[in-house]
């Protein structure tokens, strides 16, 4: 196999795996109504901010989420 295509299936997975890894957690919901900073949040949903924070990047990444001045919310689209 060619290194570029398997770089290319690699890449179409983490944001799937974010977005089922967040609605297991229930993040989206921790977030409806108002942006957390990540260590609101990860108090709010009893998991280490060093855990959470990744996670939070990743769904930014994936257009799931919004960050503003280090505050997170739920995309607008």
């Amino acid at each position: 196999m060619k290194p570029d295509i398997i770089e290319r299936h690699m890449i179409a997975v983490y944001a799937p795996f974010a977005m089922l890894a967040g609605m297991q957690l229930e993040l989206f919901t921790y977030l409806s109504g108002s942006s957390k900073d990540i260590e609101s949040l990860s108090k709010s949903m009893d998991v280490q901010a060093s855990k959470v924070r990744p996670l939070l990047y990743s769904l930014v990444s994936a257009g799931l989420l919004e960050e503003n001045s280090g505050r997170f919310s739920n995309s607008a689209q």
